[in-house]
């Protein structure tokens, strides 16, 4: 598939937006964020397989992101092939979703984190909500153009492995994903790459 990145936000100016975003809050995130303690997968996998794997939910309307989990409890959802990153914007088909209107996803799988403090945020059309370690750490859950939240920091208390769900549902018109994060010593945010996501 052909991807169409209009309306995507360079990483250079991504990265100068979200520092903007800090610099109006006095450097100091949301105290939730503050507190967030996820989970690491236990036991620690000894490999994982690369990418991460979805599920659609073809030919439904959705208009908020808690109408996709209420739909997957009563739905299995179709399998599709491995996601390798979270980095997509096009014409309203993202991977192999097959469709370019009325969809939702679920995204499953882990991320391996760095010991410490790392910025996520996550750029979305439409909505989306994102799950780490069995934490809710984003969420811009209705029907919107390109749009980015506002970064969060994730605490890992230790290296490796950790869950990861993304709830995600495309209404009309464009569409578009990207997960971003600033790992300990990074200078900007970035996708996060393929070699950080997996699955069991």
């Amino acid at each position: 598939m052909t991807q169409n990145r209009r309306g995507r936000l360079p990483a250079g100016l991504l990265s100068a937006v979200l520092f903007a975003l800090l610099l109006l809050c006095g450097t100091a995130l949301p105290a939730a964020a503050m507190q967030m303690t996820p989970q690491p997968l236990n036991p620690q996998p000894t490999s994982v397989q690369p990418g991460l794997m979805p599920l659609y939910y073809r030919n439904v309307t959705f208009n908020m992101i808690d109408e996709v989990l209420r739909w997957a409890k009563d739905n299995k959802g179709e399998p599709g092939k491995p996601i390798p990153n979270i980095d997509a914007f096009g014409d309203g088909e993202m991977w192999d979703s097959g469709m370019k209107h009325l969809y939702g996803m679920r995204i499953e799988g882990a991320v391996k984190l760095p010991a410490g403090s790392t910025l996520f945020a996550v750029s979305s059309n439409d909505g989306v909500r994102v799950l780490l370690g069995g934490v809710q750490i984003l969420e811009d859950g209705d029907v919107h153009a390109d749009r980015l939240t506002d970064p969060v920091e994730v605490k890992a208390a230790s290296a490796g492995w950790y869950p990861l769900l993304i709830w995600y549902f495309q209404k009309k018109n464009t569409a578009g994903l990207q997960l971003l994060w600033q790992p300990p010593g990074a200078k900007d945010f970035q996708p996060v790459p393929p070699e950080a996501l997996g699955h069991l």
